[in-house]
Order: C-alpha cells, then sequence, then structure tokens
C-alpha cells in the first residue's frame, strides 16, 4: 500500500531501501536488558527526488524538507 501510494504521488520516483536489522554482537545494555534480549527491525524507504547538496554529501546527514506529519496526511489522501 505505501508503495502504490508512493507511486502515485511521485510518478514511479526511484527508491533506496535500508533495512535496519539485529544489531550484532556490540550490543548495549539498556534499562537492565540488552539489545539482544529485544529488537526492533524496521524498513526505510526513501524517494530520491532531489540531488544531494555539499551539506548532504560531506557530512551523510540528509535534510528532509517536509514533515513527517504532512507526507504522511498527503499520501493517506491517494487513492488507491
Amino acid at each position: 500500500m505505501t508503495l502504490t501510494r508512493l507511486n502515485r504521488l511521485l510518478n514511479d520516483p526511484p527508491l533506496n531501501y535500508v533495512i535496519h536489522s539485529y544489531p550484532g554482537s556490540g550490543s548495549r545494555r539498556r534499562a537492565g536488558k540488552t539489545s539482544k534480549d529485544h529488537y526492533h527491525w524496521h524498513i526505510e524507504i526513501t524517494p530520491r527526488l532531489t540531488e544531494l547538496g555539499g551539506f548532504e554529501q560531506s557530512s551523510g546527514f540528509y535534510i528532509n524538507t517536509v514533515s513527517p506529519e504532512r507526507s504522511a496526511a498527503t499520501l493517506r489522501e491517494i487513492a488507491l
């Protein structure tokens, strides 16, 4: 459903997928438990809509010009 809406809203953009999974042997302790005890994995889907600027290229941080709330509201409006 998300991919269909992104496709319709953004006219079939190229996408980057990032899978964040098990953190490996260097787990951190939080609240008495290690991340091996509980870990939430997720997938990030990022459409490539613009060229990278100097800040993004040199720092590895990406600037998002649209708030997550506005993006979610716009995607909800797209008919499946």
